[in-house]
């Protein structure tokens, strides 16, 4: 085995796409450009993070990237207590409470057929990624084994969209609860609503500056723009 990061990065860079054929390769994080993808032969490309990497990912996306059958290992043989800092795949923006409009979003990543196991961290880590459709990633038929947290979203966007991803022998899931027992990340629930002339509802009350800007932070929009689809409950 040896660090295949520098070949890895020069293919992406030079044609967009990287195929790993079958074996076993070791990575220190591969930072993959815009718009690039890495395939493998399923659970005949071993690909591990190097135990000398303490903080960082296996595969750490930009945007429009795709990532599709790999083995990713990180090299844990035992669930950890706390969930850490090493990461299987790691979507990571840089949006951050009090940014506006959509500075620092990354844009949609896609994951299929992944198997990642042995990470103190996420298989999958979403952080700093901003609330928009246009800032999401989906991912589908993977198993994420023995590590910190399965999925590990810091905040959670109704735009991400995980199918057919099982997660076992794992201590933690990326969910907690809160100081006044609130779930985080929050969970949303959507619904088909009918109205009917002879029924009679209930009005929204008026909302503050405060949940209007922080609505807006979530939504990816500038607040003056929300200030307008909101005008009348404010």
């Amino acid at each position: 085995k040896h660090d295949i990061t520098a070949e890895i990065e020069d293919c992406l860079s030079a044609y967009g796409a990287c195929h790993l054929s079958a074996g076993e390769f070791v990575t220190r994080g591969i930072k993959m450009p815009e718009g690039t993808t890495i395939t493998g032969e399923g659970a005949a490309t071993h690909l591990s993070l190097s135990p000398e990497v303490e903080s960082g990912a296996a595969i750490r996306l930009s945007s429009f990237c795709s990532v599709k059958d790999l083995t990713i290992d990180g090299g844990l043989t035992a669930c950890p207590e706390e969930v850490g800092d090493r990461h299987g795949i790691l979507f990571e923006g840089d949006v951050f409470k009090g940014d506006d409009d959509h500075a620092g979003q990354i844009h949609n990543c896609t994951v299929t057929g992944c198997f990642m196991f042995g990470f103190s961290g996420g298989g999958i880590t979403c952080r700093h990624t901003g609330y928009s459709p246009r800032s999401a990633i989906v991912a589908s038929d993977c198993h994420i084994v023995n590590s910190g947290a399965g999925i590990n979203i810091e905040r959670f966007s109704e735009f991400h969209k995980f199918t057919n991803i099982l997660c076992y022998q794992m201590k933690h899931i990326g969910i907690s609860l809160t100081e006044h027992g609130a779930m985080s990340p929050h969970a949303s629930v959507s619904g088909l609503m009918i109205a009917h002339p002879a029924a009679h509802y209930f009005a929204v009350g008026r909302i503050s500056h405060e949940q209007l800007s922080d609505y807006a932070i979530r939504r990816g929009l500038p607040e003056k723009k929300m200030q307008a689809f909101l005008a009348n409950i404010l």
